[in-house]
């Protein structure tokens, strides 16, 4: 803390345990006009802890490629960006 700011309890505690400052995206996915069900799913996304083959594959001999297209290795970025299945979904 800098003796230039009004000290409170709050910021208090928050510099004893070392709080950080929040990540860019978390305004984005904890709002009131987002959907729970997608919140869960974006907060997964975000901190690259949605299951995925290319995370599988670490653990287990399986094919990387996509289900839904059959066309490139299944990762965050296809699957919800580059997927032409999912594109369709989403409009």
């Amino acid at each position: 803390m800098q003796g230039s700011e009004d000290y409170s309890t709050e910021k208090g505690y928050e510099w004893l345990l070392g709080v950080k400052e929040k990540p860019e995206w978390v305004s984005f996915v904890w709002n009131k006009q987002t959907i729970p069900k997608h919140q869960m799913i974006l907060w997964l996304i975000c901190r690259s802890r949605i299951s995925k083959k290319t995370r599988l594959k670490r653990f287990l001999d399986i094919d990387r490629t996509c289900d839904l297209c059959g066309q490139e290795d299944e990762d965050i970025d296809h699957l919800f960006c580059r997927c032409q299945v999912t594109q369709k979904l989403t409009r």
